[in-house]
C-alpha cells in the first residue's frame, strides 16, 4: 500500500486529474438537461469521495482531495461538450497513461476500478433524454461505448456494466 510516494510528481498529476477527466467525459458523453448536469456533478463529487469499496487503497485515499478540487477546476460541461470528440480522445488517451504508471498490483488494479467506479456513477446519475421523469435510459449507449473504452485503455478486461433495473424485468427477473 501506498500513499503515492512511490510515484513522481508528473505521473502524481496525471493519477490526479484523471478521475475528473473520467467523469466530464461520462457528463458530456449524452446531452442532459441543467437539472441532469447538476446531478451528474453531485455524483462525480460522491464517487471520488466514496472510499468504502476503496478505503484499503491508499494511492486513492492520498489523492482523494486533490482529485475532488481538480473535478471542480476542470471547467462547466457547456463548454467541453463543444469538444466532445476531442475530450473523449484526451480521456481514454489519459487512461492508456494512468495504465503505465500504475504499479501491476491490487493497489493499481484498485485504482483503475475505482475510476471506472466515477464513470458509472456519473452515468446512473441521470437518465438520458428524461422528461420531467418519462422514459429514458438510465446509462446510454454513448456513455456504455465510452466506459468500455476507458476499460480497456486501462487494461480492465473484465469490465462490464451491470444491467440496468429494467433490463432484469424485461426478463421476468
Amino acid at each position: 500500500m501506498s500513499d503515492g510516494m512511490d510515484y513522481c510528481d508528473e505521473d502524481m498529476e496525471i493519477l490526479t486529474k484523471a478521475p475528473s477527466k473520467m467523469g466530464h467525459a461520462v457528463m458530456i458523453a449524452s446531452r442532459t438537461r441543467f437539472f441532469g448536469a447538476n446531478r451528474e456533478m453531485r455524483a462525480m463529487e460522491e464517487a471520488i469521495m466514496d472510499l468504502e469499496d476503496f478505503g484499503d487503497n491508499g494511492l486513492i485515499k492520498g489523492i482523494v482531495d486533490e482529485a475532488r478540487a481538480e473535478m471542480k477546476r476542470e471547467g462547466w460541461h457547456r463548454e467541453l461538450r463543444k469538444r466532445r470528440e476531442e475530450y473523449h480522445r484526451e480521456t481514454i488517451g489519459l487512461c492508456g497513461e494512468v495504465k503505465g504508471i500504475l504499479r501491476k498490483d491490487e493497489e493499481g488494479e484498485g485504482f483503475k476500478r475505482w475510476l471506472l467506479h466515477v464513470g458509472e456513477n456519473v452515468a446512473r446519475a441521470f437518465p438520458t433524454d428524461e422528461f420531467m421523469g418519462i422514459g429514458g435510459v438510465v446509462i446510454s449507449r454513448e456513455e456504455k461505448n465510452l466506459l468500455k473504452s476507458v476499460a480497456e485503455a486501462l487494461g480492465v478486461t473484465d469490465y462490464h456494466i451491470e444491467r440496468e433495473p429494467t433490463e432484469d424485468r424485461d426478463e421476468g427477473h
